[in-house]
């Protein structure tokens, strides 16, 4: 079974892009202003050298594979049981019947990129496209308020700004279209908090409907939820997760579909080849 250990997936596959630097040539050099900005460089980005960035994720995969395990045990902090349960409940009771739950697809590996792998949360189809999604769902109430203003601002921004949502969606989007033969050019970006008044909803479907071992989580992990919805709907205590007062200009569900550029599907493809290659050539001289 395919896994992210050794392997690059699509969650954390924003760090493949940086670029690396190399010392300019004479003529770069001669070129430079002689006076001001730009006069002192010696080195230039080169899209040919992997960034440190780059180099720190594939040590990362060279340790995975010498370990035969991840570096680090999957962590079941509140954070992360939160983003799990919610997402589960945002997929269940929040999307309507044109998605088809893309955990379902398992981890999606590409079919001539080895190590290239990933999981997509959504997808959906229109008369004219093919749409991978991503539901986030936040921690805190800044990391909300963050994504929803870069996805108010643009695709420019949001690339910027929230690199780690956009490169997972380009990438998921490349690994369907090696698997499927079909083109998924267009992301999702999906993101979530609740109102106060759905608390209850979400009370009854943790009870009721939910099924935490599908999430690889156990009622005991989750439990905490229920008691603080209780605990804020009973007594009034303020739960440790995120929500929204009903009045708030911020909407639960913010859902914002957009083109994936061409150019970045080949781009991903291209830094993924590399760091690939690279990982090999480290794997081999150890």
């Amino acid at each position: 079974m395919s896994t992210r250990v050794a392997n690059f997936s699509s969650s954390s596959n924003y760090r493949l892009i940086g670029v690396g630097k190399r010392p300019m040539t004479k003529d770069e050099l001669d070129a430079r202003p002689k006076k001001g900005v730009g006069s002192s460089v010696k080195q230039i980005e080169d899209p040919k050298i992997l960034g440190a960035t780059t180099l720190s994720y594939i040590k990362e995969k060279v340790r995975e594979e010498k370990l035969m395990r991840p570096l680090e045990s999957e962590s079941h902090a509140r954070s992360l049981t939160w983003g799990k349960v919610m997402e589960r409940y945002v997929f269940e009771r929040k999307l309507d019947m044109n998605y088809r739950d893309g955990n379902q697809q398992g981890r999606v590996e590409h079919k001539t990129i080895a190590r290239w792998n990933g999981i997509p949360d959504a997808l959906r189809a229109t008369i004219d496209n093919n749409i991978v999604g991503d539901i986030k769902c936040p921690w805190s109430l800044t990391a909300y308020c963050d994504t929803v203003e870069a996805i108010k601002a643009g695709l420019d921004v949001y690339k910027v700004d929230k690199a780690e949502n956009y490169w997972q969606l380009v990438s998921n989007a490349c690994l369907l279209e090696s698997k499927l033969d079909i083109e998924f050019n267009q992301g999702e970006s999906i993101i979530y908090v609740p109102y106060a008044s759905e608390l209850p909803d979400i009370r009854d479907w943790i009870s009721q409907d939910f099924v935490p071992e599908a999430e690889g989580l156990t009622p005991f992990l989750c439990e905490w939820i229920y008691n603080q919805i209780v605990g804020f709907l009973t007594d009034g205590q303020e739960p440790s997760f995120p929500y929204l007062m009903d009045a708030s200009e911020y909407k639960d569900l913010t859902s914002w579909t957009f083109d994936i550029p061409q150019t970045d599907k080949e781009l991903l493809t291209s830094r993924v080849e590399m760091a690939v290659k690279e990982l090999n050539k480290q794997l081999n001289n150890k």
